[in-house]
Formats: structure tokens, sequence, C-alpha cells
């Protein structure tokens, strides 16, 4: 058993480890220019973390992924949609302010064409990933 992990948990800790690594090498995958593997990583972690129950937010970065993929793969439309969930299950659980969330905006903000803000930096990745902690 994992130092993290009560003996209540019923596998869930490890599940989620499992949805971890797939997100991370997921998003490794389309690093090394192979976004229909990154895709199917991701979307295999989202029905993990579905299967789980609740996690709302991990689901909401899950999304934010796909969308990168997505947008990287000039499938705008696609990932437009994927941003708009990742907002909606973000909508009363976190701040809008929080860096997960203004994230996920710019995000959707460059897919559907609107200007960047104007603290972002001119160097700045036009779409990103939101970087996590591990589990």
């Amino acid at each position: 058993m994992h130092s993290g992990c009560s003996g209540g948990c019923s596998g869930r800790c490890r599940t989620l480890r499992t949805a971890a690594f797939l997100w991370r090498e997921g998003m490794a995958m389309l690093n090394q220019n192979e976004p229909a593997k990154a895709l199917a990583m991701q979307r295999q972690a989202l029905e993990i973390v579905r299967g789980v129950g609740g996690f709302d937010v991990l689901q909401a970065r899950i999304h934010n992924n796909i969308g990168v993929i997505l947008s990287c793969s000039d499938r705008h439309q696609e990932a437009k949609r994927s941003f708009e969930h990742a907002l909606f299950l973000l909508h009363g659980r976190i701040k809008p302010d929080s860096s997960l969330h203004r994230v996920i905006e710019k995000n959707h903000k460059y897919v559907t064409g609107r200007t960047m803000p104007q603290h972002v930096p001119a160097s700045a990745p036009a779409i990103q990933a939101e970087p996590r902690a591990a589990l």
C-alpha cells in the first residue's frame, strides 16, 4: 500500500495515480509530436477519473490538455468545446483568478480568436497545459 493511501481508499489512490501517469505521459507524447497517442492517453485518463466519480477540477485539467492537443492538431472547434467543458466543470469550484482557471480561459480565448490578455508576455506560449503536482 502506498504511504499516502489509507486502507479505506478501495484502490482509488492507485486508480488516480494511473490517470495521472496517463495525462503526464500523454502530454509527453504531444511534445514528441505524437498527437494521436497524446489524445488517446488523455481520453483514457479522463475515463478513469470519471469512473472514480467526482474530481471535477481534475477532469477540467484533463479537458484542458485535450483542448491543447486538439488545438495543436488544428481541430479548433473541438478544442473550443473541450476548453468550454473545462470551464463549466470549474464553475463554482475554484476562483476565476486561480492559475488553472486563467490558463484554461486563455486557451479558450486563443482558439476562439479573441485577443490575448495584455499581461501575457509576447514570448509566452500561445496555448499551454496547466502544470500540476503529482498525486
